[in-house]
């Protein structure tokens, strides 16, 4: 009897992955927000396992939404990113530093939102779906 437990934890293992929040895994969602008339390309996102890189992000409200399996959130990641609408950088190339270590264990629930705004600024924060 016992050796069929093992079969069907193994194959929930298989099927979910273990994640941070345990058997089966669970989702991180990752927006990317443009609050500025610039398009960008944002090419990636330097400490997460899998990369929540978005591509072209068109000004005045271009946002993306990406779903990945479950994350450790890092103290920091990295955004390589461009202005400009091509997947090769026509100009500079911009990365900026998002530092995650201030922001509480508890309050990191929801949906990663990075923001690019006026000044060439990025930031993060989390946001929870109202209940």
């Amino acid at each position: 009897m016992s050796h069929y437990l093992v079969y069907l934890i193994a194959g929930l293992v298989l099927i979910g992955g273990c994640g941070p929040q345990g058997v089966g895994g669970g989702r991180q969602r990752f927006r990317f927000e443009n609050h500025t008339a610039t398009l960008i390309w944002v090419h990636s996102v330097r400490g997460f396992r899998h990369d929540p890189a978005c591509g072209p992000l068109r000004g005045d409200g271009g946002d993306a939404l990406l779903t990945f399996p479950a994350v450790v959130i890092p103290p920091q990641a990295e955004i390589i990113w461009w202005k400009g609408r091509n997947d090769m950088p026509e100009s500079e190339v911009f990365t900026t530093t998002i530092d995650f270590s201030t922001i509480p264990k508890s309050q990191r629930v929801g949906t990663l939102t990075f923001r690019f705004s006026k000044g060439d600024k990025w930031i993060a924060d989390f946001k929870s779906k109202p209940k």
